[in-house]
């Protein structure tokens, strides 16, 4: 009975080890789906300047986020208004009836990424301590700074020349956080069902 009991206990500590493994970062709560109107909420306080990109697309949408007591951050969403609208327009025309019209809202424009640009540069041994060893160390094609990616939790933290301490963190969505977004919000994963 001991045996089986240590060997339940081994194997529920590994699951919880692969659990926590898989689990990406996500700078203040802001995850999946979060709106442009749900960071509004969330920063009451703070300051949104509307950055234009040179390489921003229709839907592309960025924005600085900075206030007092806060380190600055950076946005990338998706604006869905355009698509919404030409969805809504198409299935009134198939139905032979007058295209609504439609309302942006900033609830349509969600949240592709956040870079957090801490105040200080922050030693590059933190984030090895807390999250091991990265997955992959390169150096961007346009100016040769160096980086260190954790690609299972969607980070990457980009480096002084020293190579020695974060300037700017990337998070991203995994697919694994992109996947429980979808079946929590709609119930199903539109790119599981393209498989």
């Amino acid at each position: 009975m001991m045996k089986k009991m240590k060997g339940f206990l081994a194997a529920a500590v590994v699951s919880m080890m692969v659990i926590f493994d898989a689990h990406a970062e996500i700078y203040q709560g802001i995850g999946p789906f979060y709106s442009l109107a749900d960071l509004r909420e969330k920063y009451p306080s703070a300051r949104f300047e509307k950055l234009r990109p040179g390489w921003a697309q229709e839907a592309d949408v960025m924005y600085e986020i900075s206030g007092s007591g806060m380190s600055k951050i950076i946005v990338k969403l998706t604006d869905n208004n355009p698509g919404i609208e030409r969805y809504q327009a198409k299935v009134a025309l198939e139905k032979g009836e007058a295209a609504p019209v439609y309302t942006a809202s900033e609830k349509s424009i969600t949240v592709d990424w956040v870079r957090w640009i801490p105040d200080q540069p922050i030693p590059l041994q933190r984030f090895i301590v807390k999250y091991g060893q990265p997955e992959r160390s390169d150096f961007f094609d346009e100016n040769l700074q160096p980086y260190k990616e954790w690609t299972k939790r969607g980070l990457m933290a980009v480096l002084a020349d020293d190579g020695k301490h974060v300037i700017r963190v990337d998070y991203s969505f995994t697919r694994a956080e992109m996947h429980k977004a979808w079946m929590d919000a709609y119930g199903f994963d539109p790119n599981e069902s393209s498989k």
